[in-house]
């Protein structure tokens, strides 16, 4: 027995077009579509429609397309108010997901809550823009994120500016002596100093191992917490020439036929720097593309930290977390290569990328069966994709559009996450051409891409599947569907991203959860976000089942979706 339930969605915004969709989230062959009138003569999408109207719309078939499991229900972007048919089943629970997306510049407060609960009020919010997550940097896994940012932010810029004067870098030219550095060689190397990335210091270090593509160089003062041991150098050696120059040479295209980062000192091979300095600054590592230039180091290097950040940074848990940073900061490396150092990516993707082929390294590896020690509990297991607490990290706080970037660890999470679904969605083939664009950078970078070699889809379509892909990986982790269920390939992931143990902790539950007639949330979602609901009609609940979204401002989209079977 079957009744129908009334859910308001009341939006007070406008936006000039309204289409309300419906699908199955796990199968995109059938659909159905009714076009919705719009209730204002306005036309201009920046427009605030006045509040108070009150008058709804019904969504035409939402009842029918919300009554089959799996079932997806669109509201795109216009709605002065919205009136949904809900089915629910009497003495059943029935569990529903809700994505709301704001399409729109600005941040905009969000309330939902049941019919009975207080009456409908203007809800302001001072706070028009998200708060940095407050996170404890000192025992993550890559050190001190937003510091590092910020010093990458200051190179980039210096560099643009000093690159566009005349002379001011120095060049970009071989210094042959570089291919005649023996193993054992003393080697001064200039490095940033301090937080600014104005200042550097001469450090002299020593050539301690020399691989087929790569130089390993070790500050001579690295002893005590910062050793670091041949071992440990024949490991990442090893790792390079075993996954991670041939994931580079395999799916990136080399620079001058050579490498794919530009050899820029003739020698054949990437120098990586290891310095207690990098420690002390709190960065797992940093490229900085002044050292490439005559009046740098000359070199093509990337620098990461020695042991002892903190006393959780020894061992396996250092190496880690440096042989992904050596992924990590070679893809910045070759990114700046492909460009021709003129066109700076923009920085949201260029961190996508890296942290997108640190998942792809992770993946070789576990394809490998190498082990690694969890990211959250440091426990020993085979290496694999979900191995990434910066993705938990998202997950805790996911209110972030996609094309911010604040350095944050859920930031480096949301992007890497991205990066990957677009690995899985379009193959190595588009990644490696998103990397090599040399005229369009960020959004436009992906939709000329998807244009040409995509399926149909825009940049921000492609970010709400992605939302719902992201969505569904939690809801599996979770025990609320199955993976199998989804065959929609829009709508999942291949790999695995989040780790089962992820469900042992309500932090990373990605979605604000909410009883018909028990509960209410009042949030705000910033400029591209969005916030993830779990709405459920408990079986024993036989109140009215209305309840209401609203908002203040501008456009929304809304994806709802019936988790529950027939």
């Amino acid at each position: 027995m079957k009744k129908t339930a009334i859910i308001t969605l009341v939006f007070i915004l406008f936006i000039s077009t309204s289409l309300i969709t419906g699908c199955k989230l796990f199968d995109s062959s059938s659909s159905s579509t009714g076009a919705v009138t719009p209730l204002s003569g306005d036309n201009d999408p920046n427009a605030k429609i006045r509040r108070g109207a009150g008058v709804f719309i019904i969504a035409p078939d939402s009842a029918t397309i919300l009554a089959q499991s799996g079932a997806i229900l669109e509201l795109s972007e216009y709605a002065e108010g919205i009136s949904l048919e809900l089915p629910v089943d009497n003495n059943r629970e029935v569990v529903y997901s809700l994505i709301v997306n704001n399409e729109h510049t600005e941040a905009q407060s969000i309330r939902l809550f049941h019919e009975t609960a207080a009456s409908i009020k203007a809800s302001i919010y001072e706070q028009h823009h998200a708060p940095l997550p407050s996170t404890d940097m000192t025992n993550t896994r890559w050190g001190n994120l937003e510091a590092k940012a910020r010093v990458e932010e200051n190179l980039r810029r210096q560099f643009r500016s000093q690159s566009q004067r005349s002379g001011a870098m120095g060049s970009l030219r071989a210094v042959p002596g570089h291919s005649n550095e023996n193993l054992n060689d003393a080697v001064d190397i200039k490095i940033i100093a301090d937080g600014t990335a104005t200042t550097y210091n001469n450090i002299t270090t020593k050539l301690r191992k020399i691989s087929e593509h790569a130089k390993f160089f070790v500050d001579i003062t690295c002893s005590g917490t910062y050793n670091i041991t041949d071992d440990d150098l024949n490991h990442f050696a090893d790792e390079f020439e075993s996954f991670i120059y041939p994931l580079f040479s395999e799916h990136y295209s080399p620079v001058q036929g050579v490498s794919p980062v530009l050899d820029v000192d003739g020698d054949g091979k990437l120098s990586i720097v290891f310095s207690k300095e990098y420690s002390r600054l709190g960065f797992a590592g940093l490229f900085n593309p002044a050292d490439f230039v005559s009046n740098g180091n000359n070199r093509d290097m990337i620098g990461v930290w020695a042991p002892g950040y903190s006393e959780k940074f020894h061992g396996e848990y250092w190496r880690a977390a440096t042989r992904e940073t050596i992924a990590h900061e070679m893809q910045h490396a070759a990114n700046y290569s492909a460009k021709g150092f003129t066109t700076l990516e923009a920085e949201w993707l260029d961190e996508s990328l890296s942290v997108g082929v640190e998942a792809r390294y992770r993946k070789l590896r576990a394809d490998a069966g190498k082990t690694t020690l969890s990211g959250y509990n440091e426990t020993s297991q085979t290496d694999s994709v979900a191995n990434d607490n910066r993705f938990g990290s998202w997950l805790e706080s996911s209110n972030i559009g996609m094309e911010s970037w604040a350095g944050a660890y859920n930031h480096y999470g949301q992007k890497g996450l991205f990066n990957y679904y677009l690995y899985e969605q379009f193959g190595s083939a588009f990644i490696k051409a998103m990397h090599n664009s040399t005229n369009l950078i960020g959004k436009q970078n992906i939709n000329n891409l998807l244009t040409s070699q995509g399926d149909g889809r825009n940049f921000d379509q492609v970010v709400r599947d992605w939302k719902t892909a992201a969505l569904n990986e939690v809801l599996v982790f979770r025990g609320l569907i199955q993976k199998s269920q989804i065959t929609d390939p829009k709508h999942k992931y291949i790999e695995t991203m989040f780790p089962a143990i992820l469900n042992t902790s309500a932090a990373y539950k990605l979605t604000k959860d909410i009883d018909l007639g028990n509960g209410s949330a009042d949030t705000y979602v910033n400029p591209g976000a969005a916030i993830f609901f779990k709405i459920t009609q408990p079986a024993a609940y036989s109140g009215n089942n209305t309840f209401r979204v609203v908002s203040e401002g501008y456009a929304l989209s809304l994806r709802m979706i019936r988790l529950t079977s027939n």
